[in-house]
């Protein structure tokens, strides 16, 4: 008799085989089109869905490190308008 868990092993196991020999579906009509403009809007689109998050990245950084810059600016002292004078230590 076969145990519970090795007929689980085996269904796996089956169902993997079964799933990596399913043709591959063409889920779009556009991707293997014999028509030049299809497959260059095709293409183009391809080409700007896969860089849109690493330019929504980007743009996040950049503005994050620009606003760090201002808060930096805006908590500096502002060192034109005080009167100080140095203090010359070796006169002590």
């Amino acid at each position: 008799m076969i145990r519970p868990g090795k007929r689980t092993l085996t269904a796996t196991i089956a169902l993997l085989l079964l799933l990596q020999t399913a043709a591959p579906v063409l889920a779009c009509p556009v991707c293997f089109s014999a028509n030049k403009k299809s497959r260059t809007a095709f293409l183009v689109t391809t080409g700007l869905l896969s860089t849109m998050p690493w330019m929504i990245i980007g743009g996040g950084v950049f503005w994050y490190k620009r606003r760090l810059r201002e808060l930096d600016e805006e908590s500096a002292p502002d060192h034109e308008h005080e009167d100080v004078v140095p203090v010359d230590r070796n006169s002590q």
